[in-house]
């Protein structure tokens, strides 16, 4: 069983303890209810006031912000990347620090629900991949909120009813080490299949999500044909896609099924190692996205992240090799960043979760 098959089976149990189901839960707010956040202490909103921009918004948050001191961030950005934004965020505002806490998607699912069941609300903002972020959002363990940069943001990269907006892209590729693989000698997933690869191919096993926007790009006939013939390849079963790069990288495999981005693209520009990736059509791109807490303690300072994250946050998140979600920020690399031809992965991909789940740890052995 994958560890996202899991915590799809405890946040069901956890539900249930809680009272409640999916099924059951209420909607997120309104997107005209959550258009702006409430003004700050003695300000009140004028119904035909022109819309906020960016800069009036972070400017008045930021005094209630420094009231409140700080805010709690659960999210999934590796510390590596996490550290120098927090410094920057954290010099642009003094006053606000980030209190960070870093887990992967999963995890932080299960840490919310596990809070939530004894009653507590310690989270302001959480930020994960959009297929876990509707674990969050169906109990209604988030509110929705529109930052005041939303339009930067393509379509599908904003949340229904603003219940969640993305930060970062992770444009996922076949990764290749050039050295056993010439460029250009696999062009698509289907490649792979190739018994000459047998034993050479990396699979991550928590990738369930690949097998499901396969399945809805390419019908489900030829994306259970791919999955059965990469598994038939004796795939080394691995998880971790800076692990897997970096592996792929010293040899220890010829090719990935899919990896992001941005754990390859350093590797190939900066230390200059022999990876690459395969350009697929669609891109298959996840979502990192962020969203408020239903009961955040620190409310004001919390929708300050957000604004900043989606505004200013953007580029510095390029700036560090990360592909951010907005179309205003420059991306170091080609790999990353919004592509014409991606297929975003998104939280209502997760529906029939429980079945792909069940046939991609069958095909590939995953227990």
């Amino acid at each position: 069983m994958s560890k996202l098959l899991v915590t799809g089976t405890l946040v069901l149990s956890l539900l249930s303890a809680c009272g409640g189901s999916p099924a059951a839960s209420p909607a997120p707010a309104p997107a005209a209810a959550a258009a702006s956040p409430a003004p700050a202490p003695g300000a009140a909103a004028s119904p035909s006031a022109a819309p906020e921009t960016v800069d009036a918004r972070i400017a008045r948050l930021y005094e209630a912000a420094k009231v409140e001191g700080k805010v709690a961030a659960y999210w999934s950005l590796n510390t590596q990347f996490a550290n120098p934004l927090i410094a920057k965020f954290q010099a642009r505002f003094p006053g606000v620090t980030i209190q960070h806490t870093r887990a992967a998607s999963q995890a932080l699912v299960l840490k919310v629900l596990t809070e939530k069941k004894a009653g507590q609300d310690f989270v302001d903002v959480v930020e994960m991949e959009a297929f876990d972020m509707s674990q969050l959002i169906t109990p209604g363990y988030t509110q929705a909120y529109r930052v005041a940069s939303f339009q930067d943001f393509p379509a599908a990269a904003r949340g229904a009813n603003d219940a969640w907006i993305a930060v970062r892209l992770n444009n996922d590729y076949p990764g290749f080490n050039t050295t056993k693989i010439k460029p250009g000698e696999v062009k698509t997933w289907k490649d792979l299949c190739d018994k000459k690869y047998e034993g050479h191919i990396a699979v991550d096993r928590d990738q369930v999500a690949i097998y499901s926007a396969l399945r809805k790009t390419l019908g489900e006939t030829e994306a259970k044909a791919i999955i059965t013939c990469i598994a038939a390849n004796k795939p080394q079963i691995r998880t971790g896609n800076t692990e897997m790069a970096g592996l792929m990288a010293a040899g220890e495999f010829w090719a990935t099924f899919s990896t992001h981005a941005p754990a390859m693209t350093p590797l190939k520009y900066e230390n200059k190692l022999p990876v690459d990736v395969v350009v697929t059509n669609p891109v298959l791109t996840y979502m990192q996205t962020i969203a408020l807490a239903s009961k955040a303690p620190h409310p004001n300072a919390a929708r300050l992240f957000m604004e900043w994250m989606t505004s200013e946050g953007q580029q510095a998140l390029a700036d560090i090799g990360q592909a951010p979600a907005s179309s205003r920020a420059k991306t170091k690399y080609p790999e990353l960043g919004a592509v014409a031809n991606a297929f975003y992965i998104t939280p209502e991909l997760a529906a029939d979760f429980g079945r792909d789940a069940e046939f991609w740890n069958t095909a590939f052995k995953v227990k």
